[in-house]
């Protein structure tokens, strides 16, 4: 083709419409050529420009770009990988030279959209609960958090229920609040440790506070852990007298807990900074 626009490896063709025409594409559409697969795509289009990119090589014909009739021939070429320079992008069936900040608007607007329905929810339960909004948005305690698990399982009556659903929360959220409870009270970290692993570490961390739990609360806490790790990893669904049982025993060491590490997991209150106030000078005679 004679009159063939050359487009180099790796770049865009900008066409200016005649005068008194305008763009036919939008920008973002993929131009097919013969109703075959598209070859171009729309980069952007202006008042009377419209900038095309390739999606592969070869000699390439395009009809109604500006007007009805208008027939345009191309020759794209492919880039030698041995003569590629680094600021150009090769051609392939899938390259779409779109700038990387605007595929960054649709991730954007989706994790928008998952923060607004994760607070519509936390609204929505606290509603149940009537919880006050101000308590809704900052950062709840291991503590409350405990409270809520306790009293959701209460409120909705989880413990008649034979579901598997219904024994894995009892058992998995209740020892995983415990877990948080034991953490931030102790002050360690034993992130991904097994049960075995966890029980050996609070209980070597409670060694070096002697006093804080008797031996009695130590072993309620021990069985807890067991118990749990034969309903969570397991999958097995106990009946609801050893349901009660275990969430009785949680209840128990709960308190044991919030009693001795309660002031160590409260929320934190930030105090206002006082101003001092800052003396008068007195008037110069």
């Amino acid at each position: 083709m004679e009159d063939a626009i050359l487009i180099p490896p790796g770049k865009t063709q900008d066409i200016k419409c005649p005068e008194g025409t305008r763009p036919i594409p939008k920008a973002g559409s993929f131009l097919p050529t013969e109703g075959k697969d598209a070859n171009f795509v729309v980069v952007s289009v202006s008042e009377q420009t419209i900038v095309l990119g390739p999606l592969k090589a070869g000699e390439i014909t395009l009809n109604n770009i500006c007007r009805d009739g208008d027939v345009l021939n191309f020759r794209i070429e492919a880039p030698d990988p041995q003569t590629l320079k680094k600021d150009l992008v090769p051609l392939g069936p899938n390259a779409v030279p779109y700038p990387l900040w605007l595929w960054a608007i649709p991730v954007l607007i989706l994790l928008l959209l998952g923060a607004l329905i994760y607070l519509i929810k936390r609204f929505a339960d606290a509603r149940k609960r009537k919880t006050p909004i101000r308590r809704v948005l900052r950062k709840r305690s291991p503590v409350e958090k405990m409270d809520d698990f306790i009293a959701r399982v209460e409120r909705e009556l989880l413990l008649e229920k034979a579901d598997i659903k219904s024994s894995q929360f009892i058992y998995a959220e209740g020892i995983t609040r415990m877990r948080v409870l034991l953490q931030k009270g102790l002050g360690f970290k034993n992130v991904g440790a097994t049960t075995t692993e966890f029980i050996g570490e609070f209980k070597s961390q409670l060694l070096k506070k002697p006093g804080l739990l008797n031996q009695a609360q130590v072993a309620k806490l021990e069985s807890l852990f067991m118990q749990s790790k034969q309903v969570t990893y397991a999958r097995e669904n106990p009946d609801s007298l050893t349901k009660r049982a275990f969430f009785k025993l949680l209840c128990e060491s709960y308190q044991d807990l919030k009693i001795k590490l309660g002031p160590l997991t409260a929320p934190v209150v930030a105090q206002r900074k006082r101003r001092i106030p800052i003396p008068k000078r007195s008037p110069k005679k």
